[in-house]
């Protein structure tokens, strides 16, 4: 939505820049520029929380797949203590 007003906004203001990249180079409209590097680093944005959530909820299932393995462990070693005592 933001994108969208900012091209609206920008349609009123003609002034072109010059864009040199890496092989070439080419005039483009101001507002069109802003609007290209806003969404990229939206997306660019996304992209790095999303790979920090998915490596986050991996991390929490392995962390949670060990207590289990703690858990049933104590509990063995509980039932074979209270199992030599009776």
């Amino acid at each position: 939505m933001l994108a969208a007003v900012g091209l609206t906004l920008g349609a009123e203001n003609g002034s072109y820049v010059r864009f040199n990249f890496l092989l070439a180079q080419g005039e483009y409209r101001l507002s069109s520029l802003m609007v290209f590097w806003f969404l990229s680093g939206f997306v660019l944005a996304w992209l790095m929380s999303a790979f920090w959530i998915v490596r986050l909820r991996m991390t929490r299932r392995s962390l949670r797949k060990q207590l289990v393995k703690e858990q049933h462990r104590r509990n063995d070693g509980e039932s074979a203590v209270s199992g030599r005592n009776d």
